[in-house]
């Protein structure tokens, strides 16, 4: 939407009042869809290191960050689905050598404007609407206003990738009107083959990269031996490795992102289950009080899920599990399995009728054959397990 009005500020002003009166309609729509039908305000996200890091540290961080997006573009080669690091103190390779290639780009972008701005050139305008966009995509991604669940993203750089084209495109027009276009023009075999080279390199890195995003397993192994010590991917890599049954793997991996990361929720809930899996209930029941505990502001269903399913099968306690579901429903009001486990705790109890309409709304959200079975169970006075 920024870029639009910008786009319309500088190239055609009289269809700024309709593009107004378009986003206008379009929001009020996007809300009343939202909150209405949806009936959902806003999410959360997982919080990261990067958003419990002091504004100080973000700061230092802010040179490699966007060293990283610049470098990154150039050559693709340690890419990863997510990131999560933060500098820790000022060093030349994490601070100073980022700051001043960045400073660096910057004279060059200042020495291009002013260049434009003397000659009085028809892609001023063009510059500047593509610079604004590609310092906008630099400014949101920074991390120091505005903090991600994660520190750096590949997918995050596509927005100011555009802007960053346009700068170049303007750039490349120069060249005719200057000695470089010359210099290339008579050095034509040269150039063309840097771009034979340059063109397939890109290509088959696209091609590499793409067979890793075979299955979750492929891609969370390959990018854990690029993104080191990143809590998240253990944990996700641990996720997978515990649906395969390889529990011990996972739980290697487990432990290793609460290990990097104590304040991060789900791998408790991972580990949870680990010992669920194992039967050792108590365990089980501590790691998953542990992510509750952590997860206060997060969107994590499961633990409250998994602590009631064992109270109630396990330990045979419809009380206790009537209580953590009703607990997590009024955390989470739009999840459908605490409700499913509370109809099937009110049942325990001896409150059929109660259950029948607990689980009957539930059925009413989500029609899935889970909690059909559960459903029918329930009305036709069937033991559930």
């Amino acid at each position: 939407m920024i870029i639009c009005f910008v786009y319309l500020a500088f190239f055609n002003k009289a269809r700024i009042s309709v593009f107004n009166l378009t986003l206008l309609v379009s929001q009020v729509f996007y809300i009343l869809f939202r909150l209405v039908s949806v009936q959902n305000i806003y999410a959360y996200l997982t919080p990261s290191a990067i958003m419990q890091s002091s504004f100080l540290n973000r700061l230092i961080s802010t040179p490699s960050i966007l060293f990283y997006y610049i470098f990154t573009f150039i050559y693709p080669q340690n890419l990863s689905i997510n990131n999560h690091w933060e500098t820790n103190g000022i060093s030349f390779s994490t601070f100073f050598f980022p700051l001043i290639v960045l400073i660096a780009l910057f004279m060059i972008f200042v020495f291009e404007l002013w260049t434009l701005f003397k000659g009085k050139s028809n892609f001023l305008k063009s510059f500047i609407f593509f610079s604004f966009w590609f310092f906008l995509g630099l400014f949101f991604h920074s991390q120091i206003f505005f903090t991600a669940d994660m520190t750096v993203a590949d997918r995050w750089f596509y927005f100011t990738f555009v802007g960053l084209l346009g700068m170049l495109g303007v750039i490349i027009s120069q060249f005719e009107k200057s000695k470089v276009f010359n210099l290339l023009k008579s050095n034509k075999i040269a150039i063309t083959i840097i771009l034979l080279i340059l063109l397939p390199a890109y290509s088959l890195r696209t091609i590499v990269r793409s067979f890793d995003w075979k299955d979750k397993e492929t891609l969370y192994s390959h990018d854990l031996n690029v993104s080191k010590d990143n809590y998240s991917l253990e944990n996700m890599y641990g996720a997978i490795l515990l649906q395969k049954g390889d529990l011990e793997n996972a739980a290697a991996h487990i432990k290793r992102s609460i290990q990097l990361n104590s304040n991060y929720g789900p791998p408790y809930t991972n580990l949870g289950y680990y010992y669920e899996k194992r039967q050792e209930y108590e365990n089980s029941k501590l790691y998953y009080r542990k992510s509750i505990e952590i997860s206060s502001n997060d969107d994590d269903t499961k633990p409250f899920g998994a602590l009631a399913r064992i109270e109630l099968f396990h330990d045979e306690n419809p009380i206790r599990a009537k209580e953590l579901a009703e607990d997590g429903i009024d955390r989470y009001p739009k999840d459908t399995y605490l409700p499913t486990i509370l109809a099937m705790s009110e049942y325990a109890l001896g409150n059929k009728e109660k259950a029948v309409k607990i689980v009957s709304e539930v059925y009413e959200r989500d029609q899935s054959d889970y909690v059909r079975k559960i459903k029918t169970g329930i009305e036709n006075n069937v033991p559930i397990k």
